[in-house]
């Protein structure tokens, strides 16, 4: 703990994802992914808790056994609901400060991590992370946010994809909250180092077999030091590397998918409220979706511009 403060670091996993099926219960060196995530998190030694945040459905019932068999707490709930799972398992836990932890994020690394908890825990921030914009390696996101934080989120995040991305309702309403972001003093931007497809799983289970049994506690630089020496590791996955972006989850292009479905959502919602004559409703949904078109607007107007 910190001035009494208890910090947590709750893994967000699920088993269910389109791209990549069972990614979590992939094996490494004779362990799930999961689990070398879960000994990552603890090797840092900055966390006085480690929680798992699943889905209540049967295919994550193997994550949770192996939060069990690691020794750490878990909360599993609505599957297309990432921030009532993230913050049930922050309650869970009696957290005051959270790290998100992505499940298709295994490199957890400690001095990335040491230089947002300094912000949050001493500056006295709501959420500071360090991918708007993204300098680090796309897998080495570090959101840290208060338990307060989240909590106001969970309670008036209301678009689908607001529920299913923790993050987006923040940099929406930034006049709500004090956020900073930190970079690397190195641009690592064009890495990729986290799982969403085959080729991510090949390179990621390279770097273990390299770095792990010479040291388990391999860091980022040890990382980069790697893929720098031997470029054919660097080719495996490059086709998926997105040029940075200014904007946070302008390059994630499951949230971008949301957004369009959120859109349909809200037009099908505004002909029922208006065949109802709610038109308090309509005039309600139109303005999200104009706010949701004025950010898929901009991102056009920069890719245009820019690429």
């Amino acid at each position: 703990m910190v001035n009494k403060k208890k910090l947590v670091a709750i893994i967000i996993a699920r088993e269910g994802s389109s791209r990549l099926p069972r990614k979590h219960t992939k094996m490494i060196l004779g362990k799930p992914l999961l689990s070398l995530i879960i000994e990552r998190i603890k090797d840092t030694e900055l966390f006085d808790e480690v929680c798992l945040a699943t889905s209540n459905l049967k295919v994550d019932e193997p994550l949770i056994e192996i939060a069990k068999e690691e020794g750490i707490n878990y909360f599993a709930g609505e599957p297309e609901d990432v921030l009532d799972r993230l913050y049930n398992a922050a309650l869970k836990s009696k957290a005051d400060y959270i790290y998100g932890v992505g499940g298709d994020c295994p490199f957890v690394d400690k001095k990335t991590i040491e230089k947002g908890l300094d912000i949050i825990l001493n500056l006295n921030f709501d959420f500071v992370c360090n991918f708007s914009p993204a300098t680090y390696p796309d897998g080495l996101d570090v959101p840290l946010i208060t338990i307060n934080c989240l909590k106001k989120l969970c309670e008036e995040a209301s678009m689908r994809s607001q529920r299913i991305h923790p993050f987006p309702y923040i940099f929406d309403n930034e006049h709500l909250f004090k956020i900073k972001n930190f970079s690397s003093s190195v641009n690592l931007s064009n890495y990729r180092l986290t799982l969403d497809y085959p080729e991510d799983f090949l390179l990621i289970e390279k770097i273990f077999h390299e770095l792990y049994p010479m040291n388990r506690k391999f860091t980022l630089d040890d990382i980069i030091s790697l893929l720098n020496k031997k470029n054919d590791l660097l080719k495996i996955n490059s086709k998926y590397i997105l040029p940075q972006q200014p904007i946070a989850y302008w390059n994630t292009l499951a949230y971008i998918d949301d957004l369009y479905k959120d859109l349909v959502i809200l037009i099908e919602e505004s002909r029922k409220s208006d065949s109802n004559n709610d038109f308090s409703k309509v005039i309600d949904n139109y303005n999200q979706a104009k706010k949701i078109l004025n950010e898929l607007t901009k991102r056009a107007q920069y890719k245009k511009e820019n690429h």
